[in-house]
């Protein structure tokens, strides 16, 4: 991703959002989140028991774990908890993290080269095989590029002679997933918290339990 999804990040888009309330009946629930005068970046969060929905300009995402999730996310903070929450994701005839996950070429390239420093080659060996890395691999520039030839990598190394033990390659049917969280989705894991913490406010000032 070009830019990183942080909390400050998530702060800044809705500096100047405002929340309404349509629908407050126990777990049956209803908030918008949007700025005044525009509708960018808007969302609305929805619960009924059992399912929170989060709907708008970044995307729709449906979670189930507890009978009112406003309990499971609740936070004093704007911490997220991306991997555990992904699991709650609720879509089609599944639910699990895949749907939250997005391809990169660059965590790819970056799990490719973990692999050959995590492989316990040294000095003039582990330079020989990553510059090979670098030249035939790490260059491409797309995704099946990408695999194919992490796939199809296999380089010599200086210090062994054996054919057997004396180059190194990629395990075919274990190659990296080059796989991280959806940039919409952490800003929706931001918003789902952060939405709460205006409610729960909103309800305190007005002594409602």
């Amino acid at each position: 991703m070009s830019k990183e999804m942080t909390a400050e990040v998530f702060l800044g888009d809705i500096s100047k959002h405002r929340m309404k309330i349509p629908l407050d009946q126990g777990i049956y629930r209803h908030l918008r989140f949007a700025q005044p005068e525009n509708s960018n970046l808007w969302f609305d969060l929805v619960t009924w028991p059992g399912v929170l929905t989060i709907h708008g300009d970044m995307g729709t995402w449906t979670f189930s774990r507890v009978q009112d999730m406003f309990t499971f996310f609740r936070s004093e903070k704007l911490k997220i908890n991306a991997s555990y929450w992904a699991e709650k994701l609720q879509h089609g005839t599944h639910g699990g993290r895949d749907g939250a996950l997005v391809w990169s070429d660059d965590l790819f390239r970056e799990q490719l080269l973990d692999r050959v420093n995590d492989s316990g080659l040294k000095g003039e060996d582990l330079k020989v095989v990553l510059d090979a890395l670098q030249n035939e691999v790490l260059c491409q520039d797309n995704k099946y590029e990408l695999l194919i030839a992490a796939r199809d990598f296999s380089c010599k190394i200086p210090s062994r002679e054996s054919e057997r033990y004396g180059s190194f390659q990629f395990d075919a049917c274990d190659l990296p997933k080059g796989k991280e969280y959806h940039y919409h989705f952490l800003w929706c894991l931001h918003a789902i918290v952060w939405g709460i913490q205006q409610y729960d406010a909103a309800k305190a000032q007005t002594g409602a339990a």
